[in-house]
């Protein structure tokens, strides 16, 4: 699996003007989580995610649900 550093998730926060750890109260983490998502380690949990486009914008879920195709995608192209 490769890691998908998430431009757009880091870019919509500082767009915000808020901190990783302002986000990570919002959602019920702590900062290293946010930093995880961020850098494509780990994704949210969907609790997480709505509370995320609740924070950020409803563009969370869309890119989030376009990762995950992409994904599939690769792993189908990998089994075949």
């Amino acid at each position: 699996m490769r890691l998908l550093k998430r431009v757009w998730l880091v870019q919509l926060r500082e767009q915000k003007e808020l901190t990783q750890a302002q986000v990570a109260v919002h959602c019920g983490v702590v900062r290293q989580a946010v930093t995880a998502w961020e850098s494509g380690e780990q994704s949210p949990s969907r609790e997480a995610m709505f509370n995320l486009a609740e924070l950020l914008g409803p563009e969370v879920i869309a890119n989030f649900a376009k990762e995950h195709a992409m994904a599939k995608a690769d792993s189908a192209e990998v089994i075949s």
